[in-house]
């Protein structure tokens, strides 16, 4: 047995004194993941409790994009080893856990640990230098998803006057908004303040002196992406003085707002690209924006291992 293996039938020989079961074969059939059996297990018989039978679930492994289903994954869990079948389903049976973990590696998606539930999506990636965007894009700060969502529903944008006097500017700036929580399910709601709460958010301005915007610490500057960030006076604010020149133009506008809370730049064409960004979402951004939002609410490292309780 492996030395995993091992561990796991210890720990169960402590949970069978409360009446679980225990370890036993790690060998798996296809499409099922062998139980757990603890022979050292006390039995109802000589102690009069009952022991917790193995539970199974049948668990579907799909791309998180397409909806596909995703046949031939391997799946590691408990110390033995399956292959997702045909439909991308497989049979785990084990002792219930509070988190049993899996950890699920296929061809063309990222490598994935969560713990055991009926449905698990996996992140598709077309090529390594995909790859290598959706780590700067998405996972820009000690290789942590960027998860801001809960922050964009309590910190705010709000837009100086010196840019809502420009005609158009306050829809423009709404409509990007928008397409942006349809881009993440609704997940990622942009609020416009008349004010910051608590001295924390984001300030929208016109940028006094385009010049100095390339001294600051973002690696865009105001001629390559039509904004950048300038500190303020308080530290948890930032400031996106944008180009003149620009204000009312929905790619800076959606550019900003990303930047902001959800998508950093990357080397792949698109909106975001790094030098020359384009006017509009690519399609490789508009699905790391689906994929981040399936991932919200969970603290996520790369490359795309949920934190285990």
């Amino acid at each position: 047995m492996t030395r995993l293996f091992r561990i796991l039938c210890g720990v169960t020989a402590i949970a069978a004194l409360l009446g679980a079961t225990g370890c036993g074969s790690q060998n798996a059939t296809d499409g099922a993941i062998a139980p757990l059996l603890n022979p050292l297990g006390p039995s109802p018989a000589s102690d009069g409790r009952t022991t917790l039978p193995a539970t199974s679930m049948t668990i579907t492994v799909t791309d998180g994009w397409t909806g596909a289903a995703v046949p031939g994954a391997t799946v590691t869990a408990g110390g033995s080893e399956v292959l997702t079948d045909a439909n991308g389903t497989f049979v785990l049976t084990a002792a219930p856990v509070k988190c049993l973990p899996l950890d699920i590696v296929a061809t063309g998606f990222l490598s994935r640990r969560v713990c055991a539930k009926p449905s698990v999506t996996l992140w598709p990636i077309a090529d390594e230098a995909e790859e290598a965007a959706t780590r700067a894009a998405a996972f820009p700060h000690f290789d942590r998803l960027l998860d801001q969502a809960d922050y964009a529903r309590v910190y705010g944008v709000v837009l100086q006057p010196d840019i809502l006097q420009y005609p158009g500017v306050e829809a423009t700036w709404v409509e990007a908004a928008a397409e942006i929580k349809e881009a993440t399910g609704g997940k990622l709601a942009i609020q416009f303040l008349p004010s910051l709460k608590w001295d924390e958010g984001y300030l929208v301005s016109a940028a006094s002196e385009p010049g100095l915007c390339s001294l600051t610490w973002s690696k865009w500057t105001i001629s390559v992406a039509g904004f950048c960030w300038m500190p303020t006076a308080t530290y948890f604010v930032s400031n996106a003085a944008i180009d003149p020149h620009a204000i009312a133009r929905r790619d800076v506008a959606l550019r900003v707002l990303l930047d902001a809370y959800s998508l950093r730049p990357h080397s792949l064409p698109g909106l975001m690209n790094e030098t020359r960004p384009a006017t509009e979402l690519s399609e490789f951004e508009r699905k790391t924006l689906h994929m981040m939002s399936l991932r919200w609410g969970t603290e996520v490292r790369w490359p795309d291992f949920d934190k285990l309780p």
